[in-house]
Order: C-alpha cells, then sequence, then structure tokens
C-alpha cells in the first residue's frame, strides 16, 4: 500500500514536472509601456512588449485596475505585437494603464503608465491680410481659447519677429503692431499658439503699396524738322506702375510698347518721335498710374525748320567813331547764332575786298581791323552776319579828321566797359495785339534805359526795336500781329553803348480772335494740376450696363473746368481708353454713372482733371465687373434628325461667347405640336449638353423645337422654330450614319490596311510552305526525320490527362547526341503502376528479333504487327486497324496546345492533329487513349503521301545483329505487357531513342509499345518513321 502511494507521488510529481517543463513564461517584458501624453481627436499608442513563453502568451491590458472590454469597440483595439491603440483620443480615457502577458505557465504584468490627454488651443481671431500705404501702421490681431497656458509668437517669413515687436494684451490674446510700414515689412506673418499638446498657426500677408515715383524723367527739346526726338521715363512703384503719354490738348493715350503714328513708346517707357513735324511741337506729358495713385511729369519739343529759326543775333556791333588820320581803326561785330553765322563787311553798301587791301584784316571772328587811316577811309560800315535762317547787319560810321585837334576825336568804347546784360524776358500777359514783357538785371548808375528786340517767323522782317530806353524792367509791346509768334531779347545801354543781348524769350503767340485763354493761365494750370488733385473712391455695378463711379476732390477747384473719367474693357486686351467728360457743374457731385457698358465685362477706370486744354495728374485706377444678365442670343447650329418612327436627335451650339453676359448655366428645350403649340416636351440641361434624342414622337405628327441658353439672370430669347414631321420618308436613322461617320471611316480604314497586310503576307507565307514540303520532298533514305525539342508549350497543364501522375518533359539538351556511336545509353527506368489500365488498343510485337540500327536509331522488327485489338473492359471501340499498314496509330503529345508533335503519322512541326473538338472532356478523354490516325485528316493525309515512299521498305526483312556494342537489351516491366493469344502479321518498325536503354540483352518475345504511361514518360520521343 506504501508502495502504491509513493507510486502516485511520483507520478504526480512528474507530471508536474513535465508540465513545467512544457509550459514556460519569462519575466521581463520587451518592452514597457511609457506614461503618455496624447493629444485630444488623434491617435495614441501605449507599447508592450510581451515576455517569450511557451505556449505563446495572451496580451491583454488593464485601465485603472479594469480589464480593457475591446469587444465592442472600433476605437480601441490591442495590436498584433501586443501595444494598445487608441484612435480620436478623448478625455475619459485618462487613466492608469497596466499590460498583462498570460499562458499556462503563469501571468506577468508590466509597469504601470498614465495616459494624459491635452487639448490644442483654437483660434478665436486670427490675423487677417493687410494691403496698406508705405508710411502707414499696421496692427495684426490674434487670439486663441484654451483651457492650458499658451505660448504666442509672431514669426516672418520663417524668421521669429525680435521681441518687443509684438505686444501682448494678457495671455490668450496677442497684437504686433508696425508703425510706419515699409517695403521691407511686406510679407508673410504667422501666428503660432503653444501649449503642451502641440502648436497650430495662423498666416497673414502684409502687402505694401508705393506711390509711382520716377527713376528717370524726360527734359526739354530742340530739334531740327524730322529729326528724332526721345524722351526717357522711367517709373517704379508697388504694384508697378503703368506708364503712358499724351501730348497736352491731345485725348490719345500711349502706354508703354504700343505706338501711334510716328510716337513709339518703348517697353522701358521711353517716348519715340520720329520724322518729327511741326506741329508735333509743345508739352509732352509722361504718366505713371497704379491702383495706389499717379504722378505726371511734363517736357517740351520745339521743332523749328529754318524759316522758323530767328536770323544770327549780333551781340556787338560796331559804334560811330571819329579818328585821325594815320591812326588804327576796330569796328567791333560779334555775332552767335544757329547755324553759326558767317560775317561779311560792307562799306557804304559795297562788300570790303580784304584780298586788293592788305591794310583791311578781320580779327577775332569778326572784328575789322583798319590800319593807317586815310581820308577815304571814311565812311559808313556795315557788319553783316548770315546764315541760313537769315541775316542780320549792325552799322556806324567813322569819320577821318585832317585836323590836329583832338578835341572832336572819339574812338570805339572798351567791351568791358559795357553794362552785363539782364535776365531772360518772361511773359506775364498776352493779348490779341500786346504782349507784357519783365525782366531781371543788376542795378547801374550809369544805366541810359533798355532795348527791346523781337522776331516774328511768320513776318520774316528779321529782328527789330519795338521799345528804346526802357527806363524800368517790365515793357509792354504793342501794336502785333493776332494769332503771331514771337520771340524778345532786352539790351542794356550805357553811355559806352549796348551790352551784350539777354538770352531770348520763350515763344508766345499773340491770341487770335478765338482765343480766350492767354499761355499764363495755362502755364498757371499746369502747375496747379502738377499735383494728385483728385481720388477715386469707389466703382459700384449698378446694372449689366452700367457702373456708378465715386471721386474725391482733394485740392482747390479753381484750377479744375472737369475732369475726364477714362474707361477701357480688359478683356479686349486693347490699350485704347474710352472718354467720359465730366464739367464743373457735376464735378462737384462727386459721382456719376458710366453707361452702355458691356454685360458681364471687367473694366479699367481712372480720372484725369483738365483746365482747358491742360490736363492734371491721373487719379489711382481701379477695376470693376459689370453684372451679368440673361443672353442676349440664342443657341446657334440647330440640327434635328429623325432616328426612328417615335424618336428624334437633337443638337445644337452655344450662343457667341460674347452674348453669354454671365455664366451659362444651361439650356431649356422645348417641343411643341405644329398643329395647336401645345407643350409637349420641356426638358432643362446643363451648360455642357449640347444634344439629346426625343422619345416617344407619334408617327405620322409634326412638332416645332425650341431652345434657349440661361444663366443666373434667366433666360434669353429662344431659338427660331425648327420644323420636326416624323413621315415615313424621314424615319431613316440619319444621325447613327452622321454620329459615327468618324468611326465608320476608321473601321473603313482598318479594313483596308488589313486587306494590304494580307495581300502581302499571304504570298510570303505560300512560298516559305511550299519551300519546306520541297524539303520534305528532297530528304533521301538515309536521312531520318528528327525530333525537335527546341518547342515549348508555354505551360504545361495537368488537367489535359487521368493519370494521377505529372512528370515533365525532358529538353533536349538532357539527352545523349544520336549520332554519336560510342556513347552508351542511358537506362530506361521501370516505369511501375499501382494498377494496370487497360487499354482499347495494343501493339504486340511477338517473338520479335530486331536490331537497333547505328544510322536511324530505329528497332526494326520481323514480328507482325496486330490485326486484332483487345479490347479488354472497353468492347465499345471497334477494330480500326487495317493489315499491312504502317503504325496505324499517333500517340498524342500531351501539352495545352493539343498539339500532335513527333508522332509516328505527323512528324512536321507545323502539323497539328486537330479534331474539331469543343468539348474539354473530349479532349481529356482524347489523351486517356491513344489518338486514331483515321480520326484526324492531317495526319491521314501526311501518312497516305508517305505511304507509296515507305512500302519498299515494309516488304524487306531485316537481319538482326546482336553483336552491336553500343545497344543495350532488356525486358520491358510485365504491366506493360499483352496476352500472347493473338496472331500477328503485319511487319513494322519500332522507333526507340538512343538514350532510352532496354534492360536486358535476351531477345524479347513480345513488347508492348504504345503504353499510355510509357508515352507519357518520355515526353517528346514518340514514335517515328525513317524515310525509305
Amino acid at each position: 500500500m506504501f508502495v502504491a502511494y509513493l507510486i502516485e507521488i511520483l507520478y504526480q510529481y512528474t507530471n508536474s514536472c513535465l508540465f513545467y517543463l512544457a509550459n514556460v513564461l519569462r519575466d521581463d517584458f520587451k518592452a514597457q509601456p511609457k506614461d503618455t501624453q496624447a493629444v485630444l481627436g488623434n491617435i495614441t499608442i501605449l507599447e508592450c512588449g510581451p515576455p517569450k513563453g511557451q505556449p505563446e502568451p495572451i496580451v491583454f491590458w488593464k485601465k485603472d485596475g479594469d480589464v480593457l472590454n475591446m469587444d465592442n469597440s472600433r476605437r480601441i483595439r490591442i495590436l498584433d505585437n501586443g501595444n494598445l491603440m487608441i484612435n480620436e483620443v478623448k478625455q475619459s480615457d485618462v487613466g492608469k494603464y497596466q499590460c498583462f502577458a498570460q499562458n499556462l505557465a503563469g501571468e506577468r504584468e508590466s509597469r504601470v503608465a498614465e495616459l494624459t490627454v491635452h487639448e490644442l488651443p483654437r483660434f478665436i481671431i486670427e490675423p487677417k491680410d493687410v494691403t496698406v500705404l508705405a508710411g502707414q501702421n499696421v496692427r495684426f490681431d490674434c487670439e486663441v481659447d484654451s483651457i492650458e497656458n499658451v505660448r504666442l509668437t509672431w514669426k516672418k517669413e520663417q524668421q521669429e519677429v525680435m521681441p518687443g515687436a509684438s505686444h501682448v494684451l494678457f495671455n490668450h490674446r496677442t497684437s504686433l503692431n508696425i508703425t510706419k510700414v515699409t517695403e521691407h515689412d511686406e510679407g508673410l506673418y504667422t501666428c503660432i499658439a503653444q501649449n503642451i499638446a502641440g502648436e497650430i498657426s495662423s498666416k497673414a500677408s502684409l502687402t505694401v503699396h508705393t506711390l509711382p515715383s520716377f527713376v528717370k524723367v524726360p527734359t526739354d527739346q530742340k530739334i531740327g524738322l524730322n529729326g528724332i526726338a526721345t524722351f526717357s521715363c522711367l517709373a517704379k512703384g508697388n504694384p508697378p506702375p503703368s506708364v503712358f503719354w499724351a501730348k497736352e490738348g491731345s485725348q490719345v493715350l500711349i502706354f508703354a510698347g504700343n505706338n501711334h503714328g510716328h510716337f513709339h513708346v518703348l517697353a522701358d517707357g521711353t517716348l519715340r518721335i520720329q520724322g518729327a513735324q511741326k506741329e508735333d511741337t509743345g508739352f509732352f506729358i509722361c504718366s505713371a498710374l497704379s491702383v495706389v495713385g499717379s504722378t505726371s511729369v511734363r517736357a517740351f519739343l520745339q521743332v523749328t525748320s529754318i524759316n522758323d529759326l530767328p536770323p544770327p543775333i549780333i551781340e556787338l556791333g560796331p559804334t560811330n567813331q571819329t579818328l585821325a588820320m594815320h591812326s588804327d581803326a576796330l569796328l567791333h561785330c560779334q555775332a552767335r547764332g544757329t547755324p553759326a553765322p558767317m560775317i561779311k563787311w560792307f562799306k557804304n553798301g559795297n562788300l570790303l575786298d580784304m584780298r586788293s587791301e592788305v591794310r583791311l584784316k578781320v580779327i577775332n571772328q569778326g572784328t575789322l581791323s583798319i590800319k593807317d587811316l586815310q581820308f577815304s577811309d571814311s565812311g559808313l560800315y556795315t557788319c553783316a552776319a548770315s546764315s541760313e535762317s537769315g541775316e542780320t547787319t549792325w552799322s556806324a560810321s567813322l569819320t577821318v579828321d585832317k585836323s590836329s585837334d583832338d578835341v572832336h576825336l572819339h574812338a570805339a568804347p572798351d567791351p568791358s566797359r559795357l553794362l552785363k546784360p539782364p535776365h531772360r524776358p518772361q511773359i506775364t500777359k498776352i493779348t490779341n495785339t500786346s504782349v507784357t514783357l519783365t525782366w531781371e538785371y543788376q542795378p547801374s548808375v550809369d544805366l541810359i534805359g533798355f532795348t527791346v528786340e523781337c522776331f516774328s517767323s511768320a513776318l520774316q522782317t528779321g529782328w527789330i526795336i519795338v521799345a528804346h530806353r526802357i527806363l524800368n524792367n517790365t515793357a509792354t509791346i504793342t501794336n502785333l500781329r493776332p494769332d503771331t509768334p514771337y520771340i524778345f531779347m532786352i539790351r542794356a545801354e550805357n553811355s559806352q553803348g549796348f551790352s551784350v543781348p539777354s538770352e531770348v524769350s520763350e515763344v508766345v503767340q499773340t491770341m487770335g480772335e478765338k482765343s480766350i485763354l492767354a499761355e499764363h493761365e495755362l502755364a498757371e494750370a499746369r502747375l496747379r494740376l502738377n499735383a494728385q488733385v483728385i481720388i477715386l473712391k469707389e466703382l459700384v455695378p449698378e446694372t449689366s450696363t452700367s457702373i456708378k463711379v465715386t471721386w474725391e476732390v482733394i485740392a482747390s477747384e479753381e484750377w479744375m473746368e472737369g475732369l475726364y473719367v477714362r474707361f477701357r474693357d480688359q478683356s479686349g486686351g486693347s490699350q485704347t481708353y474710352n472718354l467720359l467728360t465730366i464739367l464743373k457743374d457735376q464735378l462737384q457731385q462727386g459721382w456719376c454713372y458710366v453707361t452702355n457698358l458691356r454685360k458681364f465685362t471687367k473694366y479699367d477706370f481712372f480720372l484725369v482733371p483738365f483746365y482747358k486744354s491742360v490736363d492734371g495728374q491721373p487719379s489711382n485706377s481701379m477695376a470693376v465687373q459689370t453684372l451679368h444678365d440673361v443672353p442676349s442670343a440664342p443657341p446657334e447650329n440647330i440640327h434635328v434628325e429623325i432616328l426612328n418612327e417615335t424618336s428624334a436627335y437633337v443638337r445644337w451650339s452655344p450662343p457667341p461667347p460674347q452674348h453669354f453676359n454671365g455664366n451659362l448655366l444651361g439650356y431649356k428645350i422645348k417641343v411643341t405640336s405644329s398643329n395647336d403649340s401645345k407643350l409637349l416636351l420641356q426638358e432643362t440641361l446643363n451648360a455642357s449638353t449640347t444634344s439629346m434624342i426625343i422619345h416617344n414622337l407619334t408617327f405620322g405628327s409634326s412638332y416645332v423645337t425650341r431652345i434657349v441658353a440661361y444663366t443666373g439672370a434667366g433666360e434669353g430669347p429662344y431659338s427660331h422654330g425648327i420644323l420636326l414631321s416624323v413621315h415615313p420618308d424621314t424615319a431613316v436613322k440619319t444621325y447613327i450614319n452622321e454620329k459615327n461617320r468618324e468611326y465608320a471611316l476608321l473601321i473603313l480604314a482598318f479594313f483596308v490596311i488589313c486587306a494590304i497586310l494580307c495581300g502581302f503576307l499571304i504570298p510570303v507565307y505560300l512560298r516559305r510552305k511550299n519551300g519546306v514540303d520541297k524539303k520534305l520532298d528532297s530528304i533521301d533514305g538515309k536521312q531520318t526525320l528528327w525530333i525537335d525539342h527546341g518547342w515549348q508549350s508555354i505551360e504545361k497543364s495537368k488537367q489535359l490527362g487521368v493519370s494521377e501522375h505529372d512528370y515533365a518533359e525532358v529538353d533536349q539538351k538532357n539527352f545523349s547526341t544520336f549520332g554519336n556511336p560510342h556513347k552508351s545509353m542511358p537506362t530506361l527506368p521501370n516505369y511501375q503502376v499501382s494498377t494496370p489500365t487497360p487499354y482499347a488498343t495494343t501493339s504486340i510485337l511477338k517473338n520479335a528479333e530486331y536490331t537497333i540500327s547505328e544510322s536511324s536509331n530505329c528497332i526494326e522488327t520481323t514480328s507482325s504487327f496486330l490485326t486484332k485489338t483487345s479490347l479488354s473492359d472497353h468492347s465499345e471501340r471497334t477494330d480500326i486497324f487495317q493489315p499491312a499498314m504502317y503504325i496505324e496509330q499517333c500517340n498524342r503529345y500531351t501539352n495545352p496546345c493539343n498539339s500532335y508533335k513527333n508522332s509516328a503519322c505527323c512528324y512536321d512541326d507545323s502539323s497539328i492533329c486537330s479534331q474539331s473538338t469543343s468539348n474539354e472532356t473530349d479532349y481529356r478523354s482524347l489523351d486517356s487513349h491513344n489518338v486514331l490516325v483515321s480520326q484526324y485528316p492531317r495526319c491521314k493525309k501526311f501518312k497516305e503521301e508517305n505511304s507509296s515512299r515507305l512500302s519498299g521498305f515494309y516488304s524487306q526483312e531485316p537481319e538482326m545483329s546482336r553483336s552491336n556494342t553500343n545497344s543495350s537489351t532488356g525486358t520491358l516491366p510485365a504491366q506493360n505487357r499483352l496476352s500472347d493469344d493473338a496472331d500477328y502479321e503485319t511487319t513494322s518498325l519500332l522507333y526507340i531513342p538512343t538514350n532510352t536503354r532496354l534492360k536486358e540483352k535476351n531477345s524479347y518475345e513480345d513488347i508492348s509499345v504504345i503504353h499510355k504511361n510509357f508515352t507519357e514518360h518520355i515526353g517528346t520521343q514518340h514514335f517515328v518513321s525513317p524515310t525509305a
């Protein structure tokens, strides 16, 4: 009893030891969960690498000591590696988590990890994009909503804004203030809010606009007729301004890159005038315009011809002199002009010949020097300064005194003792017949007075004195000709003579009978209007064809007679601006309507103040789009075609784009009866649909179809009614022909190409086929038809046969070369099957004596071929063999292509023993048995074609050669044999590959040659016939 008890204890202990040895769970976790801070709404993962164990431990988690039940939770799940994944974290997920691993050996627990959930801050106020003018102040506001502490910072283009640039009002709000912004402050600013959960950001852009300003300005120019004038004008600003030119008094604006007549404005704003004409004289204004504002600069162009140029000006002329005989005399004459004048001297009206009189000489570019005066030298001397522009003369008398009394002598004054010339005279007043001049000068005690000279190119009178010894610096020149150009110059006179003249005044035009404006008023207007005096405030589209324009005048209206409202259509791409004139009465109103605009079209506007012929500085520019409207034209190209007796096809084209007048939303089609106009169909289609098929028409009836396009503003005009008649003569499928015309052409082209290819390929194929046939016919009796192992099927199907065994085909490279007589033949394996399979047809070589020929690698047999069939249990098969015929059997080559290759009756690679069998079962059944020649015409034909060639071979009785050392003999397996109770008469030949050995050296009494499993084993090495 005690022994039994000890045995029981020992047994339990042994089982316990075996249990613990079989079940193991280690103590250490590969990965422990860690305290984690999760973001509300995000995904978080708690790591857990359970310890190794046998069996594999089960992992589960506990939260706050309770096992997590995840059966009904899609939000929380345990991953394959043991980690706990929580989707869309909530505040309820906060707690302490612990990972457990359990198997039969026990349970292990990880450390406790705490999960806390934090919420990202949310923006209450985000900074907004700001556009300001340079010099203004900017403020960005940013405020967040958060239950936790938040840190707010600002960045500009990924660079943190320097401390002090932002001002924190309280914990969750900040403002970024920028004073007197410049172009460098422009950029993208980001407000960043950070807390323990992470950070969020919001961006806003600051755009700093700068007024247009000129980098290069034009200057006044004076050129000759047909000359070239170039005025530079380069502007900058943000946004980049548009530069255009205009001639004062003309309403033509020429923008950069455009031409007008012989005026060309280059891309950089330079104005180039080629072939300048007289009428081009005047002020040219360059303006730079943007949405911020504008600026203008003007330059004067004077185009002169030879006739318009003043004649030479004699700055210092000769004076009256009385000199003693045998003394020397100097008669001064200095002149200037364009072109440079030539100086000649006359005495008493006769030209002096300097070459015949050695005492006379011209020095200092015009001064006449007379040496050793004679009494005959007395007379009136005249200095003549001439050029292409004209001639000016100055005369003085020279008296030669014979007496020796010096009291009456008077020589020429010293030029240095003459007064300095006055400043250029200014025009202060112009009337029809008078001009008032004023000038400045340096006071002098010996001043006698001022002399005023004038010249008019219209009168061609040369320089004439119009005022003499004026005592003050103002003079009114009267008795002038109306509407005539004049220029003036002033000389100062003292006791020594006349000074050099002042600079010539600008050309002044006296007023004509219709003139009401003096030039000085225009000059004042140019001065007052050269600054910005008006601002374009607002553009409001009132209707689809009108815009309300609002402005503000920021300067005195004294020098404003009105303003020009200029506008252009952006869609056309033209720089031509239309013009609307607003006079002074309406100017004070502050707004106007611009009508007759195109519908749903974007326009550019700006304003230009004017006073008489003087245009002021333009205002800022603005853009606006007119409102949408209904289409102003119906759909076009409407075609209706009958498909059959009950349906028709309708197609159309949209209205012209300029008549959309808005965003085209779609079409509506109406079908009414042609008899009573009753509405039968109304369909609404989208804008991309431009065709439809109308169904349920009544044969023999007539209908009217109308189509209309519509926008958000409504429907446009309907198209004209298209008559639709469903009659026998129209019930043809014209639509299908029309619709598929292109497809028909493609199909026709395809067939034409196929016909061309067939016409080319068929002759090639026939030539190649004939060549193969001729090649086969040319084979002599000593050659053997070889098996081509190069052909391989793409894939091997195991469904074609019914055998339970699968075999791989053996490629040619695995066989010994047939033509090598010294190479031993490999042994044919003894293929065994568990259960012999009966065959419907079997050939037996009974009591055969054979020889394996070295040249043909074939076995010649002397026994009779089977003329009966041992049907075994396949009694439904009939005897299909005929006496004295060459191998009445094709062994099927088992491959997915169902080709019959290298068989006794069908050797050619291109031939395929194929029967019209569509049923897959038929193929499987054929694969189970041998394929008969009579069932496959191509094999039969091949056999018949070669039967005459082989007939001589069949009648021979070959001799046996047992002494062949390169052959091996053996006995086929017993299960491959058939019964011996049949008589065999026909002689045949069995082809055995050289790489297939027979196992015994003795003769064979019977050999089964068509065994299914044997055929499958040797693969492509089937039975073939030698040539005769």
